[in-house]
């Protein structure tokens, strides 16, 4: 009864918690909101005439103007948007003032002359007992107005004083985006800032884009090292059975007891786990697009570090109960759920378009790391103290959500930085997909229903769904069926039974990176992945069939599965989500990726979730895991079909490609003739 008490004090606490963080972390909706102690509001305007198209660079006029209000505007950053025209963009220091903002658009006396105004009120620089400006708002809206054509003031009736600036459009288009984006700086930036101050922008970039590399790598790497543990304690928990004549009797850990049921069992666990990720993944991308992504991450690493140590304490007080070990997984496949949104938001956020495939393929191999690492932990506590075997994880991922709340700047705006080098879209290719999408707004986030209306998203998640399963049946069994077969006559311990099983993920980690060259080389995702699919299929069956005729030929054929296996599982989650995130369709929304990465993922997380479940039932029932090999061969055939509308768009562009050339030669040739 105290136990049950306890698990239930330790659920309702995690999600009064998760209510607390988003209530306090959400941005305020609305023409008027409150913001919070050290957040920024950025005002960005685009310019277009004062851009050259052609050189790709601003015009004189454009580049002092911009100089002129570094010099007045604090924290001002610059960049280029997707279409690409340029971004003016200032950053207010907000304390814990309130700030409110509007957009105004009057008419000229012609259709093509119009005005905008934006409007920020400044409370602080009001005095509202004598309702006058201050001396230092003044002084402020003097220094302003020598710089901003046609800008006029006046007060609103709170009253409140409006600084308000207005740009002459004539006949050129001016979009104007405002971002209520409220930014919980990470303790560290004082200490960037030290270090970096007398370094060129480049440097400074090149920095951050490594600190941001490698601290989500750490991240996600403890993230599926927490994952690991159960795979390899099954084999422990699983009865050892002795049964003669005179005596018939199981050592295992009850509730695990039965032998018949014991596989069912573990199961139903993976599938707690895998399910309940996969459900809370949905929502779980929608939070990170709503809230300070460094705060969300680093309290799911915590909390994930909590429930997987929970797992292990389960063998320090005896606790036998199926219910106790049933939630647990639940509690951490919530929290697990927090992971993925970020860390590829993070990246996606730092990286251009046209590197993401490479860069990710190598940062992915955290999955497979983490694999490995977790596998490393766990298995030498597995035989005499397997609660140890999930403590140690737990502490891990727990001590590096610390270093992630520390030192993780997931945007770059945050250090008045922006990605230079990004390299998004023609403005062909956005009007292509505009009448495909009915997409949301720029720098507002997008829900899930609007999110699947993005081209290729249901295509790629379908796909990740078959993947997965393979993928991580894998993840879930594959100690466990090394455990229980004969390689050459001879059966090995379910320590080394583990170490062999890191093999698939060396092999997955080497694929991942392949992948996301290949993709960058060819700039088609889908013929890559379709054709590791097809490459899976054969090497899945040989495994199965030549795999237990000497060690050397299993670990051969182990490694090249996990490299077909695992190949197009990084490419999708990495870097083909990050790249439907930015898509052409989303006109330059840099709010849509954690929600488009959150669908994908957890699509595919369902399919995780039925693949460990199937194969426990069919090894079970069948007492041999042939049909197992042959429902992931399946599984990787069907992935590859739901390819087939991205393969044939992408084989007709390279065959249009080819065609192309000769056409207009020959129209050289008749006009001269």
């Amino acid at each position: 009864m105290k136990r049950t008490l306890c698990i239930e004090s330790l659920f309702f606490l995690f999600k009064f918690s998760i209510y607390l963080f988003i209530y306090f972390n959400s941005p305020p909706q609305g023409r008027e909101g409150h913001y919070r102690r050290g957040g920024y509001l950025f005002v960005a305007i685009t310019l277009s005439q004062l851009y050259n198209s052609e050189t790709r660079t601003l015009t004189n006029k454009a580049t002092a103007r911009r100089n002129k209000l570094s010099a007045v505007l604090p924290g001002t950053w610059w960049g280029s948007n997707l279409e690409p025209l340029v971004y003016e963009a200032s950053a207010l220091p907000l304390h814990h003032y309130r700030i409110n903002f509007g957009c105004k658009a009057e008419k000229a006396t012609t259709d093509e002359e119009a005005t905008y105004f934006v409007a920020i009120t400044l409370s602080q620089l009001y005095n509202s007992e004598t309702r006058t400006l201050t001396n230092k708002a003044a002084a402020q809206r003097n220094e302003l107005s020598a710089v901003l054509p046609g800008t006029r003031w006046g007060s609103n009736s709170e009253p409140l004083v409006y600084e308000a600036s207005a740009l002459p459009l004539h006949h050129y288009r001016i979009i104007l985006t405002i971002s209520n984006m409220v930014f919980h700086k990470a303790p560290a930036i004082p200490i960037y800032n030290y270090l970096l101050q007398h370094k060129t922008p480049k440097f400074k970039l090149v920095t951050y884009q490594g600190l941001v590399i490698g601290i989500t790598y750490l991240s996600y790497m403890s993230y599926h090292a927490a994952k690991r543990p159960f795979s390899v304690v099954k084999g422990e928990l699983n009865p050892n059975c002795t049964i003669t004549a005179v005596n018939n009797t199981c050592t295992a850990w009850r509730p695990f007891s039965n032998p018949t049921e014991t596989q069912d069992l573990f199961g139903l666990l993976d599938c707690a786990f895998l399910l309940t990720y996969a459900l809370a993944m949905f929502v779980s991308g929608y939070i990170a697009e709503h809230t300070n992504l460094r705060i969300y991450l680093s309290l799911g690493m915590f909390f994930t570090g909590i429930f997987t140590s929970l797992f292990g304490l389960g063998f320090f007080l005896k606790i036998h109960s199926l219910y106790f070990f049933f939630l647990i997984q639940i509690l951490t496949g919530i929290a697990q759920s927090t992971g993925w949104p970020c860390v590829v938001e993070a990246v996606g956020l730092w990286f251009p378009e046209g590197k993401r495939g490479l860069i990710m393929g190598i940062w992915n191999t955290h999955i497979s790391v983490g694999n490995i690492v977790g596998t490393a932990l766990a298995a030498p506590f597995v035989e005499y103290n397997w609660g140890l075997s999930f403590v140690v994880p737990g502490c891990l991922i727990a001590g590096i959500g610390i270093l992630v709340f520390l030192f993780l700047v997931p945007d770059p705006r945050e250090v008045n930085m922006t990605n230079l080098e990004d390299t998004a879209y023609s403005e062909e290719e956005m009007l292509l997909e505009k009448e495909n999408f009915k997409g949301g707004s720029n720098d507002h986030p997008i829900g899930i229903w609007k999110a699947l209306w993005i081209p290729g998203v249901v295509e790629y998640s379908m796909c990740l769904f078959f993947a997965k399963l393979v993928s991580y049946t894998f993840l879930f069994w594959l100690p466990f069926y090394i455990g229980s077969i004969s390689i050459k006559g001879k059966v090995y311990s379910k320590s080394q039974a583990a170490d062999w099983a890191t093999l698939f993920d060396v092999g997955g980690a080497i694929g991942g990176v392949v992948a996301g060259a290949l993709n960058d080389l060819s700039g088609k995702p889908g013929l890559v992945n379709f054709l590791f699919l097809v490459c899976a299929a054969p090497c899945l069956l040989l495994l199965q069939i030549y795999g237990s005729t000497s060690l050397s030929t299993f670990i051969g054929y182990l490694m090249i599965t996990g490299f077909f296996v695992n190949g197009p599982y990084a490419l999708i989650t990495t870097a083909v989500s990050a790249s439907l995130g930015a898509h052409p369709c989303l006109h330059g929304n840099t709010k849509a990726m954690a929600v488009v990465t959150s669908i994908i993922d957890a699509t595919g997380s369902l399919g995780a979730a039925v693949g460990p479940l199937l194969a426990g039932v069919i090894s079970s029932k069948t007492n041999s895991w042939v049909f197992v090999f042959y429902m992931l061969i399946l599984a990787d055939v069907l992935a590859a079909l739901f390819l087939s509308r991205q393969l044939f768009c992408e084989i007709k562009a390279i065959c249009s490609r080819r065609n192309k050339s000769p056409i207009n030669s020959n129209q050289l040739v008749i006009n001269e003739n």
